[in-house]
């Protein structure tokens, strides 16, 4: 008689893409007890059906394993050192009563850190510094 297998359900926070859904799929296939995996991106959920060998809790300390923790120190710094400029401009606007991007960008990164996302923080942070220079590079050059 086979073994019957029970599924259960994961939310992986830092499910962003196609290659980490192959990386997930990777760490979870190593694991004994483990039959199939279906990886749902949208919704960044992992379901996995699986024998009663491994438990849920086993499942989910091997899918903690996969995010680089002290990377994430690297992407606060980036929010650290990108932030006082956003907020000096986005004390600007609100002295002129006027709601623009430096805005939306500083709700942005201060929502992504009260949900401790700091790759997502610094990745904001980075991106619209870059986009800032570049604007103001380009400013000059007309």
């Amino acid at each position: 008689m086979a073994e019957e297998l029970k599924k259960s359900y994961f939310e992986v926070l830092g499910l962003c893409c196609a290659s980490e859904v192959t990386l997930v799929e990777r760490i979870l296939k190593q694991l004994n007890g483990v039959q199939e995996i279906s990886v749902i991106l949208p919704t960044k959920t992992v379901v996995v059906h699986h024998t009663h060998v491994i438990s849920d809790v086993t499942i989910a300390e091997a899918l903690n394993k996969y995010v680089y923790h002290p990377l994430e120190w690297l992407a606060l710094g980036a929010v650290i050192v990108g932030l006082p400029t956003l907020i000096l401009r986005s004390i600007a606007s609100i002295r002129n009563l006027t709601l623009n991007i430096n805005i939306l960008v500083l709700m942005a990164v201060i929502g992504t850190l009260a949900l401790q996302d700091y790759w997502e923080a610094g990745t904001v942070v980075f991106l619209f510094s870059i986009a800032q220079w570049l604007e103001t590079r380009a400013s000059y050059k007309v």
